[in-house]
């Protein structure tokens, strides 16, 4: 077992001196400080949101199953900001991270293909990807044969209008996030054409509470776009 805020600090610092990162310029360039310092301000954040879930979560020790299974899952969670990849899907990577460790030890492989599956996608895409499990569950919960056609029906009409303009928007955002592989496109008599779940988004959605992550974005944003103190 290792302390997380350590292991955490411990992690970045060492992906700081990997990329050579400084705190202020690189080479005295002043373009290359700029780089230099936005890169250091999103490891920052990527950490800062690891450390929050797992304080939500409760967990001061995280057991991985080796010390190669631990560097596996660090660089791949802390390596993505090479990528530009947006807080948002860190913090979905957090969230199979603490729910992996609430489940028993840590291993890289599984943490690395759920990575790249939500890494891909953006919020709007995880919206109805979510509200379609969501409505999934809800037909398998009242022991009904899942029926396809009722559950996008019920996706369309909780999304639009207040999420989405038109139906044709969920539809395309649905088929867009298809590329996670965390949805299927089925085919049926009658012109009907759908998406259910994967076996891939039932396993992630088992860590992830991606409603949780959507109410944390929005409250990001506000955040990030709100009136600033003077100075």
């Amino acid at each position: 077992m290792i302390d997380v805020p350590a292991l955490v600090g411990a992690a970045m610092s060492d992906m700081l001196s990997y990329f050579q990162i400084g705190g202020a310029s690189v080479s005295g360039a002043a373009v290359q400080g700029a780089i230099a310092s936005y890169l250091r301000r999103r490891l920052e954040e990527n950490r800062d949101v690891l450390l929050e879930e797992l304080r939500q979560a409760r967990i001061n020790q995280i057991a991985f199953a080796s010390e190669d299974e631990m560097g596996g899952i660090l660089f791949r969670y802390f390596n993505a900001f090479r990528d530009n990849t947006a807080r948002f899907n860190m913090r979905l990577m957090a969230k199979t991270m603490v729910g992996q460790a609430q489940r028993g030890q840590l291993y890289a492989d599984p943490f690395n293909r759920y990575a790249s599956a939500l890494a891909v996608l953006n919020r709007d895409e995880v919206m109805v990807v979510a509200e379609l499990l969501r409505n999934w569950r809800r037909h398998q919960f009242v022991g009904e044969n899942v029926d396809e056609r009722k559950v996008m029906e019920d996706v369309y009409q909780n999304l639009v209008p207040e999420h989405f303009p038109k139906r044709e928007q969920v539809g395309a955002t649905l088929a867009s996030a298809s590329k996670s592989g965390f949805l299927l496109r089925v085919d049926r008599a009658f012109g009907f054409s759908g998406f259910v779940p994967s076996p891939l988004l039932e396993e992630v959605a088992e860590l992830v509470d991606f409603q949780d992550a959507l109410r944390k974005e929005s409250r990001d944003s506000k955040a990030d776009t709100g009136p600033k103190e003077s100075r």
